[in-house]
């Protein structure tokens, strides 16, 4: 039981430092962030933070991946028996909604591409049924295509979430 309740408190600290990076950006650009302000704004000592990183852009990887596994957690609970196009549009649309308020704080302090790159290397690693958003079978294609989508949806939702184009609703 100690190396279980070790675990669950390391991935405690490693949330709350990612937290605390959140909470700062809110009045800091991310440039202007040190390893130094976000533990002390956390609460816990550099050697917490450098047990679990190795620098700061390794701390926001993690939580920008955190914040997609625990999205696709809830997706997989829900898959739908038929799965096409439209469905992956609107997953990945759901995504950008449910976390709009960190993502609007990502662009506002122009890291957001930063986190569309890492974005992408997990739905490539989610292993997505590709073939039914590009209707291709060769899975390079398949890959740039979905990629391409992506990106292009990304910067439609940079647009809509950074409220030029539509209110809350």
């Amino acid at each position: 039981m100690g190396k279980r309740m070790n675990k669950k408190n390391a991935e405690q600290s490693k949330i709350q430092l990612w937290n605390s990076l959140i909470e700062l950006l809110e009045t800091n650009s991310y440039a202007e962030l040190t390893i130094k302000k976000i533990v002390q704004h956390s609460g816990f000592s550099r050697k917490t933070f450098y047990k679990h990183f190795k620098r700061k852009d390794d701390l926001f990887d993690y939580g920008c991946r955190r914040m997609f596994n625990l999205f696709i957690q809830d997706y997989t609970q829900s898959l739908p028996v038929r799965q096409d196009r439209d469905y992956y549009f609107k997953l990945l649309i759901d995504f950008h909604w449910k976390q709009k308020l960190i993502i609007r704080l990502l662009i506002k302090r122009k890291i957001y591409q930063r986190f569309i790159e890492i974005l992408q290397n997990q739905v490539t690693d989610f292993n997505l049924d590709y073939q039914i958003i590009s209707n291709s079978r060769d899975p390079l294609k398949n890959k740039f295509r979905v990629s391409f989508i992506v990106g292009g949806i990304s910067g439609t939702l940079v647009t809509w979430l950074s409220g030029i184009l539509v209110t809350e609703n």
